[in-house]
């Protein structure tokens, strides 16, 4: 159990590794669904490509607080992959050819709420940034009033500039993931935020 009243300070940032793999595939069952992650999916970014990156977050005591996964696409990518209509939401994020994608953001639970995930958020705009990015964006999952994330994707200058209704259900309808807002399959929109550099 993580005591630490502001755990950010003392987290250490380091490139994921096959062996976190599992221990990031439960922080996402619990957070984001079962089986919204696959191993597969997560091997390429953990194989730490120019295109492809995924980091984790270890407090003092070894555990394992929380990870991201962010991806270089080109606005066609972006579209295809994300299936995020980007005549919706500018037509200059469409023709860019380096847009950087913080694609998935989790904390374990008893990490909450200490700052875990300003510092994901913050170590992955940062690194979008090197790669030469001409855009950072984030599909954020929203469930009722709550958008999770939002927040502290606003606090790096990302802005929401379009919401999907049914995101979740119309991207992913060969992946059987279990919502843990809504259940199976996800009914949730879903919140595109950017920031163009």
């Amino acid at each position: 159990m993580t005591s630490s009243r502001n755990l950010s300070k003392n987290i250490t940032l380091q490139k994921a590794s096959r062996e976190h793999i599992p221990q990031i595939l439960a922080i996402s069952d619990e957070q984001l669904g079962d089986k919204y992650l696959s191993f597969a999916s997560l091997e390429d970014a953990v194989n730490q490509t120019d295109r492809a990156a995924a980091k984790v977050g270890i407090s003092p005591g070894g555990e394992l607080a929380g990870f991201y996964l962010s991806y270089v696409y080109s606005g066609e990518e972006l579209e295809a992959k994300l299936e995020i209509p980007l005549s919706k939401v500018s037509g200059q994020l469409k023709n860019l050819q380096r847009i950087g994608v913080l694609k998935t953001v989790a904390v374990k639970e008893n990490c909450q709420g200490l700052g875990v995930g300003s510092e994901l958020v913050r170590d992955g705009v940062n690194e979008l940034k090197k790669r030469r990015v001409q855009a950072i964006c984030s599909v954020a999952w929203k469930s009722g009033e709550k958008t999770n994330i939002g927040g502290v994707l606003s606090k790096f200058n990302l802005k929401p500039v379009l919401k999907i209704p049914e995101y979740w259900k119309n991207h992913r309808p060969d992946q059987a993931f279990i919502c843990p807002a809504c259940g199976q399959p996800c009914l949730c929109p879903a919140v595109v935020y950017a920031l163009v550099l």
